[in-house]
């Protein structure tokens, strides 16, 4: 059994989905240039009045890994599951505002990733949890809660990646740098068939931001090596990052839809899930040798609903990162 095939069939058991593995490559690129044909139009964001703001609003799901003096020495990292809603706000000038309402510590949505990280945390005395934003300032060097002085983080350590999944230091991020982000990817081309090529040639970076020439493409695997322009699996590790921007789920969902149509591994794990309002795709791909990516759709509408990545962890495959995407939409200064 390849890398690939192990990967998916052990995602089925760790997440419980019943529905059989669609093993068609035809049926995965079916569902997914439908979705890509259906959603293009959402690339054309609607034209703001001077009074106006594009408005997101997204739920975060990040895993962190974070010690602490109080721990034994030696003790292994603790792994917490951090979730934040996000509001963002950015008007056709690229500029704006993000609130970050952090949800409660070892509540019902951000929690520690197993009950032995938990209870390691409570005999040493339940210390400062670097990874829960536990105040709008989302920031570990500024948190008020944390009361130890020593060092750039308070005298805690959190893992070199920050917040793991999507490639993103979640919780390093300024709001100034997340409404720079944001405005870049308002500021890409209204059509999705246009996209789709700036992605290919390398000419859209981590930021969003647009190069006027073919370059190298900014996130590579070694698929692709001195040459220009993104392989589809390139293509697919610099949309992860892209995702997390304020606006990239609906300016890109259709680029997402047809890098991930190109990749063999590709597979359907459910093809007519239910919501309250819409009957649900999901597709998942691996993305690494210990990691896949899994996408949502909108069956009739082609939107994207949410990414998730799951890693390998102590072989087990663990959700790392997940994203929950609101609409976008214009609205008045007064409304935000």
């Amino acid at each position: 059994m390849s890398i690939g095939a192990g990967l998916l069939s052990s995602l089925m058991l760790v997440i419980g989905v019943t529905t059989a593995l669609e093993p068609s490559s035809s049926a995965v690129a079916a569902i997914l240039q439908r979705a890509a044909s259906n959603d293009a139009g959402a690339a054309r964001f609607p034209r703001l009045a001077s009074t106006q703001s594009y408005h997101q609003s997204n739920t975060l799901t990040f895993r962190c890994e974070f010690s602490s003096p109080l721990l034994p020495e030696n003790h292994p990292w603790l792994s917490y599951i951090t979730v934040v809603r996000e509001e963002t706000w950015i008007d056709a000038a690229g500029e704006g505002r993000v609130s970050l309402q952090p949800t409660a510590l070892n509540g019902i949505d951000s929690h520690f990733a197993t009950p032995s990280d938990q209870s390691a945390w409570e005999l040493a005395g339940k210390p400062f949890v670097p990874c829960a934003t536990s105040n709008s300032t989302n920031s570990l060097a500024s948190n008020a809660s944390n009361i130890e002085v020593t060092g750039v983080l308070g005298g805690f350590s959190s893992s070199v990646e920050g917040y793991g999944g999507f490639g993103l230091s979640g919780g390093l991020w300024s709001a100034s740098a997340i409404v720079s982000a944001g405005a870049n990817i308002e500021s890409l081309p209204n059509d999705a068939g246009r996209i789709s090529q700036l992605l290919a040639d390398g000419q859209i970076d981590e930021l969003g931001a647009m190069s006027p020439i073919k370059k190298s493409c900014p996130v590579q695997d070694g698929s692709n090596v001195g040459l220009v322009g993104c392989t589809p699996s390139e293509e697919l590790a610099l949309l992860e990052k892209l995702l997390v921007l304020p606006g990239a789920s609906e300016k890109l969902g259709a680029a997402l839809y047809r890098v991930v149509a190109e990749l063999p591994t590709a597979q359907v794990i459910d093809a007519s899930s239910r919501t309250l309002s819409a009957t649900v795709s999901t597709v998942q791909v691996p993305i690494a040798a210990n990691e896949v990516f899994q996408l949502s759709l909108d069956n009739d509408s082609g939107s994207l609903i949410s990414t998730k990545v799951f890693a390998l962890i102590d072989g087990a495959l663990t959700p790392i990162a997940a994203i929950d995407f609101g609409a976008i939409s214009a609205v008045t200064q007064s409304n935000q």
